[in-house]
């Protein structure tokens, strides 16, 4: 399981107190700063024990009793790409990428004065991206459609979301639990009160019986007007009690209908940003769609030109500096070997042999 490192930005989202959530970026010293807790070391530790970690921060500060969080990434550190690439930088990463697609991504390979053979190496390069970003919006339109609809869908189009999809479950699974945890408690409230009403009830019936009583003994002189007036105070007292017992009662009734709202209208605020997220995503397929014929196009003629083409085409020699547990070390990497946070590559254009050359190449 990767490792959070200085220069992510994490997402902690801590259940049921929302003012301990936020997104930050994990400093240099390794650590994250979150509100009212200070900084938390959690560099070099996997998702987990960083959320452990924030866990007994929360703890020992005495915030909260038995804190529930998720910890993300929710942006990793970048990539940087130098060398014979046409816009050599930064290059945002996302899990799976690869040498090959940080290349595409940076432009493309390049050398000063652009030959046949570079103008179809940018293009079918240029065409790769294409194809990769469809291949991710895919995926997350599958994923959205599933998080709108029932929560389930093909697997294999969710592909890297699913994980993503289960948090966003897991958290509306949460979110309702918590829900009808809160409304068992509220209906239980509310039986007590109403268990309540019914004893003040009888007792004011009680109550009145006595009243009628000495009313009747005080007209007759068999009893002090003292006695008569002690009662019609309990009555009062008793009077006091069942309107706060029904102010209770109503307060109990609005907890609960407040605590319904408050779920439904989360769910559908959720699913109205999922509604937003996928008609962009269907857009955005739409203009790479567009793209990618366009590029077939483009490709087409310049690959005719190369056909039985003995001349040497440029090749890419990659050598990525990657750090870890405070060193750094040099790997020559394929292409598609997958690239990790915080890499940098220094890309050169070699010559191949032009005998190794097939036609079409």
């Amino acid at each position: 399981m990767a490792q959070v490192q200085p220069g992510d930005t994490l997402r902690v989202e801590v259940f049921d107190a929302p003012e301990f959530s936020r997104e930050g970026m994990v400093g240099q010293d390794g650590a994250i700063a979150l509100p009212l807790v200070g900084r938390i070391a959690v560099a070099g530790m996997d998702l987990e024990a960083a959320g452990r970690a924030i866990e007994g921060a929360l703890k020992s500060q005495g915030l909260l009793t038995t804190p529930r969080l998720i910890v993300e990434i929710a942006v990793h550190r970048p990539v940087y790409v130098g060398g014979s690439v046409r816009e050599p930088g930064m290059i945002a990463f996302a899990p799976g990428l690869t040498a090959r697609q940080a290349i595409i991504a940076a432009g493309g390979m390049g050398t000063p004065g652009d030959t046949d053979a570079e103008k179809a190496l940018s293009s079918v390069a240029r065409r790769e991206a294409v194809v990769f970003e469809l291949s991710q919006l895919t995926e997350r339109i599958a994923r959205l459609e599933a998080e709108i609809g029932d929560g389930t869908g093909n697997a294999r189009d969710i592909g890297a979301e699913a994980a993503f999809l289960q948090d966003r479950l897991d958290r509306r699974e949460q979110r309702e639990l918590h829900t009808n945890q809160l409304l068992t408690l509220i209906k239980f409230e509310i039986d007590t009160l109403d268990r309540q009403s019914v004893l003040h009830e009888a007792e004011a019936a009680l109550q009145q019986s006595d009243i009628e009583d000495a009313r009747s003994l005080v007209q007759r002189g068999l009893a002090p007007r003292t006695r008569l007036q002690e009662l019609l105070r309990q009555m009062s007292e008793l009077n006091r009690d069942q309107l706060e017992n029904r102010a209770y009662h109503a307060r109990a009734q609005q907890g609960a209908e407040t605590a319904r709202y408050a779920l439904a209208d989360a769910i559908a605020a959720e699913r109205e940003a999922a509604r937003t997220d996928l008609a962009a995503a269907k857009a955005s397929r739409a203009y790479l769609l567009a793209e990618l014929k366009e590029l077939d196009l483009q490709i087409l003629p310049l690959r005719m030109n190369l056909q039985g083409s003995r001349a040497a085409s440029p090749q890419a020699r990659i050598q990525v500096h990657r750090s870890s547990g405070g060193e750094t070390r040099m790997i020559e990497p394929s292409l598609d070997a997958p690239l990790e946070p915080g890499d940098v590559l220094e890309v050169s254009l070699v010559l191949s042999d032009p005998m190794t050359i097939e036609p079409g190449q």
